[in-house]
Order: C-alpha cells, then structure tokens, then sequence
C-alpha cells in the first residue's frame, strides 16, 4: 500500500492565489517543499493545509507500521 501513497495525489491549496494543484499522498506526508504552479509561491503544507497533511501523514505513517512495511506480497 505504501506504493500507493507514491502514485495516488491529493489537492493542495495555494495559500498566496488559492489555486489548486495535486501532490502525492507520500509528498503530502513527508512535508515536502512544494511550489505553486501558477504564482510559483512556497506552499506550506503543515500550515495551509493542515487538514490534508495531517490526514496524509496519518495513512503513510499507518502504511510504515504495518508488519511488511506497506508493501504487499503476492
């Protein structure tokens, strides 16, 4: 399932112009700098999208406690 959170995005919002634009659940998470694409002003995750982000860290961090690490065997 980890695999997942590094394909899989959610929308972030643009604090500076409000436009919208999506990042994988793993770069949610992870609080990755992200830059928006329209006004190319940092977006701070924790900060203007908390919901998300602490949403996002919750499922990744469930994923990592799993006993295979997140990933699926087959």
């Amino acid at each position: 399932m980890l695999e997942t959170c590094r394909v899989f995005k959610e929308p972030v919002r643009c604090a500076a112009c409000g436009s919208r634009q999506y990042e994988t659940m793993l770069r949610i998470a992870e609080g990755a700098p992200v830059t928006c694409i329209e006004c190319q002003q940092d977006i701070d995750l924790a900060h203007d999208n908390s919901e998300t982000f602490a949403r996002m860290l919750t499922f990744v961090q469930s994923e990592l406690a799993r006993p295979n690490g997140g990933l699926q065997t087959l």
